[in-house]
């Protein structure tokens, strides 16, 4: 990512979801031909974002999505999303909408299939706001083309932006509806450091433990 001042800002973003080496296993030798496969989903996209205003920024990325199966079975397929998002200065309020996965649909095989567009939009504010304490109050929901409204809710506390403890709540999930955390903030000679840590319960699936270690000069 890549700040242009006024010409706006500019990123490069890559997401591969892929397997371990496979065999090629057919009813008549079960146990592998002695070939072996990868199969992957891939996504590489350009963005730009640049404010409009004070308070207004306006962003969007173009997606050139690839999926691989096996030899021949590959599909490729464009798409984009674009956002807005509005800042206020009243307790840090904010409110962004999203239009995501908007594009071609992308023929596997014989049949062809709509990318899984989707509408988000949320918002977030300071419920407490002095100078050595916030605690921030967010909400977020997304409508998918397919399915239901998913909805999350979460709030953040942090003591003079040292001290950091989070909670969120997702409703309409099958899975991970709640988790919860925290963080430290500091600066050591100038460098900002930061640990975080959360967990998430995933139901039947078992829980995830997440930890992030980062600095900043």
């Amino acid at each position: 990512m890549k700040n242009f001042g006024a010409f706006g800002t500019f990123g490069f973003s890559a997401i591969a979801l892929y397997t371990d080496e496979m065999k090629v296993r057919t009813p008549l030798q079960p146990d592998g031909t002695g070939e072996t496969f990868y199969a992957g989903n891939y996504k590489f996209g350009i963005s730009y974002g640049r404010l409009l205003t004070d308070h207004v920024s306006l962003g969007g990325t173009f997606n050139f999505v690839h999926l691989s199966l096996y030899q021949d079975f590959k599909a490729n397929g464009i798409g984009g999303d674009i956002a807005v998002l509005y800042v206020t200065n009243f307790r840090r309020f904010r409110f962004g909408m999203k239009i995501a996965n908007f594009g071609s649909e992308i023929k596997f095989v014989n049949e062809s299939y709509p990318l899984p567009t989707n509408f988000q939009f949320g918002l977030s504010m300071n419920a407490i706001q002095s100078e050595q304490q916030h605690f921030l109050v967010s909400f977020s929901a997304i409508k998918p083309n397919d399915g239901q409204p998913l909805g999350q809710v979460g709030g953040e506390w942090n003591w003079r932006e040292i001290i950091f403890l989070r909670a969120g709540y997702r409703f309409n999930h099958g899975v991970a509806k709640y988790s919860f955390g925290g963080g430290l903030y500091w600066n050591i000679s100038g460098t900002r450091l930061r640990f975080d840590y959360s967990y998430s319960d995933f139901s039947l699936l078992g829980s995830a433990h997440r930890f992030g270690i980062g600095f900043s000069l």
